[in-house]
């Protein structure tokens, strides 16, 4: 209860990103002239305004486009916990969005070269990720870093925050990052950081390989109350389907909570999902973790050939043996 609150089950997620990207393809398919000009970029989940999205940049297809355009006309979001839910968005307020830094661009407006050629060339910067304030203004975030050990052991600084029209720059260190960004912890680093916990919890002269414990191969983006965390699940260094615990991680301070639980892996709750339907051949995708009434249980949805959502699985976490699904969450 104090790591994952109950939520109304409307707002669980159960659009990964390649449903997200198929569904903004479409919609920009729906266009036969603005399909010949541009192609989507990277979406992202993140919140905006309490909402649940994933967001996705209107990107140059080509060196020749950009020269011709030098903008792209807005941004798509797909809601998270309703694939149907496609919005084109190409003005805010009445005024036309028109974005001109972005990681297709050539030339001055190249993000990354823009960023480096205005104050940060000798910093080091990563997770380049488009981002929406609360009135859906687009942004891009980056976020800086300083290896700690020679060229090693990254520990995030701060962001840089780009307005993708205008081009103003501002930094921010960690503790002073704008609310509305949702990641200023790179995922990359905080897996890191928990598989270097886990390798020396007796530290680094350990051959028996006593008390050592790894990260799962899946690391998901939860939301709780308004903030991010990166959730994954504890097990043995032995090749098995349990898990010890599980850790969630702040994505903006890096605030780690662990419970030592026993339970499934992710993916053993992706193959429980997957035999409640074996004659259909649905695929589990990366499951959500929820609380049901204070059981700790996985969302799983269940996609057909075609990659779209026929059936949803819930999966307890502590007895994967004990799973339901149905047509929809609420049945």
């Amino acid at each position: 209860d104090e790591m994952i609150k109950q939520i109304d089950i409307s707002q669980i997620p159960i659009v990964d990103e390649e449903l997200a990207k198929k569904q903004a393809d479409k919609k920009i398919g729906e266009d036969i002239a603005l399909g010949s000009r541009v192609e989507l970029g990277k979406p992202s989940i993140q919140e905006v305004n309490g909402e649940l999205l994933f967001v996705a940049p209107l990107e140059h297809s080509s060196p020749l486009k950009w020269w011709a355009n030098r903008t792209t006309p807005g941004y798509i979001t797909v809601s998270a916990s309703n694939p149907n839910k496609v919005n084109y968005v190409t003005e805010i307020d009445g005024e036309k969005i028109q974005i001109r830094y972005q990681t297709s661009a050539i030339l001055g407006k190249d993000l990354k070269r823009y960023i480096r050629e205005h104050g940060y060339r000798n910093v080091g910067l990563t997770e380049y990720t488009f981002e929406l304030n609360d009135e859906g203004r687009p942004y891009w975030v980056v976020t800086t870093y300083e290896n700690q050990i020679l060229w090693g052991c990254p520990e995030a600084t701060g962001v840089v925050i780009v307005d993708a029209q205008t081009g103003e720059i501002n930094w921010y260190p960690c503790e002073g990052v704008p609310k509305w960004v949702d990641i200023v912890q790179p995922e990359e680093f905080v897996d890191e950081q928990i598989n270097n916990w886990g390798e020396y919890v007796r530290g680094w002269w350990n051959p028996a390989d006593t008390d050592k414990i790894k990260k799962t191969d899946r690391t998901i983006p939860v939301f709780v109350e308004d903030d991010c965390y990166y959730f994954t699940g504890m097990t043995s260094v032995g090749k098995d389907d349990s898990c010890v615990g599980f850790i969630m991680v702040n994505t903006r301070n890096k605030k780690a909570v662990m419970s030592y639980m026993s339970g499934a892996t992710e993916d053993a709750a992706m193959k429980s999902a997957e035999g409640l339907v074996q004659n259909f051949g649905y695929e589990a995708t990366e499951p959500t973790p929820i609380n049901i009434n204070g059981i700790p249980s996985y969302v799983v949805p269940l996609k057909d050939t075609e990659k779209l959502i026929k059936s949803c699985a819930i999966v307890n976490v502590t007895d994967y043996s004990i799973a339901v699904n149905g047509n929809t969450l609420e049945e």
